[in-house]
């Protein structure tokens, strides 16, 4: 199978993660994605969900758990072997 290039990107995998929101997309299957070559997704939509107090501080808590997220991205972008550092988009 042939790669793909967007940009400067340079996948092995011609293959995009479809952005599934409320809490599907997140760090972890963006990285094993990511992981395989293909171009991993971390969805913001209903990201929030699982914070305390989500339906009091709908706007905090999203920005809360997407702040998370992108951290438990980078922390785990060491153990990604596609050798692309910006193989996962959040969206």
């Amino acid at each position: 199978m042939k790669g793909l290039n967007i940009g400067g990107l340079k996948l092995k995998l011609p293959i995009i993660q479809g952005g599934m929101g409320v809490c599907v997309s997140l760090a972890n299957l963006a990285a094993a994605v990511s992981n395989q070559g293909a171009l991993g997704v971390i969805s913001a939509v209903g990201i929030g969900m699982l914070e305390k107090n989500y339906r009091k501080h709908f706007k905090e808590s999203n920005l809360i758990a997407l702040q998370k997220e992108t951290s438990n991205w980078e922390s785990s972008n060491s153990t990604v072997t596609t050798g692309s550092p910006n193989s996962v988009r959040i969206i």
